[in-house]
């Protein structure tokens, strides 16, 4: 197995892309670190997963699956395709399938924003995950699939750049995760192979929509339940607390 850069080929849109998706991930975790070395009030990032030791575990676990693919993806795209390439492939799926994936849906109830909205919208975004990662299991020589997988792992990056780009300029400020997610699943979608050719993009928002028609039918009908109550609406997020700090600052002066 020989390291050849020349597997990025700029000429390809979802190699661009990728490209984009590595780019956005360092730029957002160097941001990140910026906000916890300088010693200005922070709010814990995703603290409630946190406050149970079950929550760390599972935190930990779903961070770490997310960075060994990531690392081992990148690993698997440069190295020349052979039949030596078989278990690393596997390994990237696994990380998917095996620690990312489950973790995800074991979070997604606690999930922020209009949570009738975002529950399915995770559980959309974990499902398509998985399924880049078997079919990378099915084909694990087809480059196409591992960076599909990578690329719809990365929706989580494009969620913080959309949601730091729509809070520094006050767009939708009510529902501003809830939007970043919308628009992250969208950026990311398209590249998955052959998304169009079997509708699935119907298949993902069929079911989104089904979900929040069916809650709120037994929350009302069957629960008969009213008012805030029934309402879905964002739930606090930080994703960026000195930025928020900052702006409620200038508001109160």
């Amino acid at each position: 197995m020989t390291w050849n850069w020349s597997n990025l080929d700029l000429h390809d849109p979802s190699h661009r892309f990728l490209a984009l998706c590595y780019i956005a991930n360092l730029l957002v975790w160097v941001f990140r670190l910026m906000q916890l070395i300088i010693p200005r009030p922070k709010q814990l990032l995703r603290h409630k997963y946190t406050q149970t030791g079950g929550g760390t575990v599972v935190l930990g676990i779903h961070i770490t699956g997310g960075v060994m693919e990531i690392l081992l993806g990148l690993v698997a795209f440069f190295l020349n395709t052979d039949g030596h390439l078989i278990p690393l492939y596997g390994t990237v799926a696994a990380c998917a399938l095996g620690l990312h994936f489950p973790t995800a849906l074991i979070m997604t109830p606690s999930v922020y924003g209009a949570r009738r909205l975002m529950r399915p919208f995770y559980v959309a975004a974990s499902a398509l995950h998985a399924y880049c990662a078997i079919r990378l299991i099915i084909d694990p020589l087809n480059r196409e699939w591992l960076i599909a997988t990578l690329i719809v792992l990365h929706t989580y990056i494009w969620v913080r750049v959309f949601y730091f780009l729509l809070w520094r300029t006050h767009t939708f400020r009510g529902a501003t995760y809830t939007l970043s997610v919308v628009l992250a699943v969208f950026f990311t979608f398209g590249y998955i192979p052959g998304a169009g050719d079997i509708n699935l993009g119907v298949i993902v928002f069929a079911w989104i929509f089904l979900y929040c028609a069916v809650e709120y039918f037994i929350l009302k009908y069957v629960f008969h339940t009213k008012g805030v109550i029934l309402e879905s609406n964002e739930i606090a997020l930080t994703l960026y607390p000195t930025l928020e700090r900052d702006d409620d600052d200038k508001e109160g002066q």
